[in-house]
C-alpha cells in the first residue's frame, strides 16, 4: 500500500500531467491498485466467516481510499 500512495505522491508532484512519463506511471499506479484491490477481496473471504462482516468488508475494500486501506 505504501509504495502505492508513494507513487500517487509523485504523479501529483508531476507538473505535466500530459507527459509520457505522467501518464505510464498512472497506469501503473491504477493497475497496481485493481491488483492490491483484488488481493485484499480474497483475503477478505478466506478469513471471514460472518455474512454481514464480509459484505462490510469487501465494500470498504472495493470503494475506501488507497490512502485509508494503508492503515486498515
Amino acid at each position: 500500500m505504501n509504495e502505492i500512495v508513494d507513487l500517487i505522491n509523485e504523479y501529483e508532484a508531476i507538473q505535466n500531467k500530459e507527459s509520457l512519463y505522467a501518464r505510464v506511471l498512472m497506469s501503473f499506479i491504477a493497475d497496481r491498485e485493481v491488483r492490491t484491490r483484488h488481493t485484499l477481496d480474497r483475503q477478505i473471504e478466506v478469513t471471514t466467516r460472518d455474512g454481514g462482516q464480509l459484505v462490510r468488508l469487501k465494500h470498504l475494500a472495493q470503494t475506501a481510499t488507497i490512502e485509508h486501506l494503508r492503515f486498515v
